[in-house]
C-alpha cells in the first residue's frame, strides 16, 4: 500500500511538472482554427506514427471527447487538465488546447498523459519535454510505458491505458 501511495505521489509530481511547461491560457480575439485541430486516424498521414516502442496500432482516438469517454468506460479516474477544445478560445503560446491525465488502479497501475495541440508544427516542438517526462514514468513503471506522437497528439502511458482511449 505504501509502495502504491508513493507512485501516486509520484505521478502527482510529474503531472505538476507537465502544468508548467504546457499552461493552458487564453488569447483575446477568442475564435478557434478548426482546420487545424486533429487528424482523422490514419498516423501522420501516411500511416506511421512516432510511437517509441515500436507499436504502431496503440494509438489513442484522435477526437479528446472520445478518448475520456473510452477512459472512463474502462473504470478509469480521468482529470481534464485543459480543455480549449470545447470552447471557442485560441490556444496560448504553448498551443496546448487538451490535455488529460488517467489512471486506474487494479492488480497494477495504469496511467495515461494525452496533450492535444493547435497543430502538428507545435505537437512537434513539444515532443522533446514530453518524451523527458515519459522517460521518468519508464523509470516507475519500466517497460510498460508507450509513448508516440500523431499529428498533432502527443500520449504516454501504460499499454492498457492507451488501449482504453482507443
Amino acid at each position: 500500500m505504501k509502495k502504491l501511495l508513493a507512485l501516486l505521489a509520484i505521478f502527482a509530481l510529474i503531472l505538476g511538472c507537465m502544468l508548467s511547461f504546457t499552461s493552458c491560457g487564453k488569447k483575446d480575439d477568442g475564435k478557434e482554427d478548426e482546420s487545424e485541430n486533429g487528424g482523422n486516424g490514419d498516423g501522420n498521414g501516411d500511416g506511421s506514427s512516432d510511437n517509441l516502442d515500436g507499436d504502431t496500432s496503440i494509438i489513442p482516438d484522435f477526437e479528446p471527447a472520445k478518448a475520456k469517454k473510452g477512459l472512463e468506460k474502462n473504470g478509469y479516474t480521468v482529470t481534464v487538465l485543459c480543455d480549449l477544445v470545447s470552447s471557442a478560445q485560441q490556444p496560448p503560446e504553448s498551443g496546448l488546447v487538451y490535455n488529460l491525465t488517467a489512471f486506474k488502479i487494479s492488480s497494477r497501475t495504469d496511467v495515461i498523459a494525452l496533450f492535444y495541440y493547435a497543430d502538428e508544427a507545435t505537437a512537434s516542438l513539444a515532443y522533446a519535454e514530453i518524451e523527458r517526462l515519459a522517460n521518468e514514468e519508464k523509470e516507475i513503471y519500466g517497460d510498460g510505458i508507450v509513448m508516440g506522437r500523431s499529428f498533432n497528439m502527443i500520449w504516454y502511458g501504460t499499454v492498457e491505458a492507451v488501449k482504453a482511449a482507443q
